[in-house]
C-alpha cells in the first residue's frame, strides 16, 4: 500500500512539475510579448512626437518670418536668415534628441523582454528538474521499501 502511494505521489509530482514548467514558459512568453508591444508603441509615439516637433519648428520659423517682414527686414539674407537657420538647427537637434531617447527606451524594453523570456525559461527548467528529481527520489524510496518488504517476508 505504501509503495503504491509513493508511486502515485511521484507521478503526481512529475505531472505537476511539467504543468508548472509549461505555465512558467507561457507566462514568460506573454510578458515578453507585452514588453515588445510596449517598445513598438513607444516607437510609434516617438514618430508622432518628432512630427509635432517639426510642425512646431515650421510654425516658429513662419512666426519669425512674419515678425521680420512686418518690420521691413529682408527674409533672404543677413541676420534674419541666420536666425531662421538657428531655429531650424535647434529644432533638428530636438528631433534627433527625441528619436535617440525613444530608441534608447525601446531598446531597453526589448532587452527586458528578452531577459523576461530567459528568466521564465530558466525557472521552467528548474521547476521541471526539481519535480522530476523529487519524483525519482520517491520512486527510489518506494523501490527500497518494496525490496525491504520482500526481504522481510
Amino acid at each position: 500500500m505504501a509503495v503504491a502511494a509513493a508511486i502515485i505521489s511521484a507521478v503526481v509530482n512529475i505531472a505537476l512539475a511539467v504543468t508548472n514548467a509549461q505555465n512558467q514558459r507561457a507566462t514568460a512568453r506573454y510578458n515578453e510579448g507585452v514588453k515588445r508591444n510596449q517598445a513598438t508603441a513607444l516607437e510609434n509615439a516617438g514618430v508622432v512626437e518628432r512630427g509635432d516637433l517639426r510642425m512646431k519648428m515650421a510654425r516658429d520659423i513662419a512666426y519669425q518670418k512674419s515678425i521680420a517682414a512686418s518690420k521691413g527686414v529682408s527674409l533672404e539674407s543677413g541676420s534674419s536668415l541666420s536666425i531662421f537657420k538657428d531655429t531650424e538647427l535647434n529644432s533638428d537637434i530636438a528631433v534627433m534628441r527625441a528619436k535617440y531617447n525613444t530608441d534608447q527606451k525601446a531598446q531597453a524594453l526589448r532587452g527586458s523582454a528578452s531577459l523576461e523570456r530567459s528568466q521564465g525559461e530558466n525557472a521552467a527548467v528548474a521547476t521541471l528538474v526539481g519535480g522530476v528529481a523529487s519524483g525519482v527520489a520517491e520512486l527510489g524510496k518506494a523501490g527500497a521499501d518494496a525490496y525491504a518488504y520482500a526481504e522481510s517476508g
